[in-house]
């Protein structure tokens, strides 16, 4: 867990994000990541469980199947970063959120398994991520509205020790989520929550999103930064669209949360979208230890989530 926390801590110390660029410590970053890192260690463990979720990902899309259109799964990166954060942590509880196919649950489950300990419990008001994975032992899962049991238990988020939040991508669930969930915390929870610092969720941006691959990163943000300036233009420089890094989703009503109540102690994200450099190195690495085709355009490169970690409640 340390190890981990002091990437994010170090992220977190970053306040002016026009200076992440310059100030990225690169060398002790690649070192730490890759060569005698977090990556390094679990990398043929990755390797396996990137194979995996091929493998599942392709049942998934498999018409005889299923005829549910399985859309939106984890990125790579955000993927085996939730991994290393559950192996590294060992915790003894998991909530997730939202699973639709089971994408995130697969790759929760393993690491899981790998512990030899802990439990996921799964919250989704339909069943498919249960119909494509099975019943698994260190796993339970309720076709229910997780917010209707925070709201009758107001310690019912102190039962788990991560927290994976991907369902309903708008501000006002994120409202209702830190109010009755993130509110009642009394721990140090690990946080990841999906699809954040993706701007295509944002309507005037979709149409800028080519296919998400190294290759098209560039023309992507470029094509952004010009219907931002021409919105701002149009309203009087009213700049409520203005770049790339912006959050989506669920990201304004989350962050603003965060900031008004200080409970998070820090942040990070692997998309290119909130900061392109350090996404590419972290790419790398992955390259590096044989974890993904990224740098030639053969996958996609988005991984869209935050991780954060909760303060203890004072």
């Amino acid at each position: 867990m340390a190890r981990f926390i002091d990437v994010l801590r170090w992220w977190a110390s970053v306040n002016d994000q026009a200076q992440v660029v310059r100030r990225v410590p690169w060398k002790e970053i690649y070192e730490f990541t890759g060569a005698r890192g977090l990556v390094r260690k679990y990398r043929v463990e990755l390797r396996n469980e990137l194979k995996a979720a091929k493998e599942f990902s392709t049942r998934t899309k498999d018409p005889s199947r299923s005829t549910i259109k399985c859309v939106g799964q984890i990125g790579q990166v955000e993927a085996s970063m939730l991994y290393i954060l559950l192996r590294e942590t060992q915790p003894k509880a998991v909530l997730e959120i939202g699973a639709l196919c089971g994408s995130s649950t697969r790759w929760m489950l393993s690491a899981l398994r790998r512990n030899k300990k802990g439990t996921l419990f799964t919250y989704d008001l339909h069943p498919f991520a249960l119909d494509f994975i099975g019943e698994q032992s260190n796993w339970k899962f309720f076709v229910k509205d997780v917010l209707q049991e925070a709201v009758h238990d107001s310690n019912f988020v102190n039962r788990f020790d991560v927290l994976f939040i991907d369902a309903l991508h708008t501000n006002k669930f994120a409202d209702s989520y830190t109010r009755v969930l993130l509110a009642n915390s009394k721990k140090s929870h690990s946080v990841f929550v999906h699809d954040i610092f993706s701007p295509f969720q944002i309507p005037e941006f979709k149409a800028c999103q080519i296919d998400l691959r190294r290759q098209n990163v560039h023309k992507e943000i470029a094509c952004i930064h010009d219907v931002a300036a021409k919105y701002a233009d149009d309203r009087g420089g009213r700049d409520i669209l203005y770049s790339p890094q912006q959050m989506a989703g669920e990201g304004l009503a989350l962050s603003s949360w965060l900031a008004r109540t200080g409970r998070s102690q820090r942040m990070i994200s692997f998309s290119p979208y909130a900061n392109l450099d350090f996404a590419f190195r972290i790419l790398a690495i992955f390259e590096v230890h044989h974890l993904g085709d990224f740098l030639t355009g053969q996958r996609q490169v988005n991984n869209p989530s935050i991780f954060f970690q909760m303060t203890k409640y004072a």
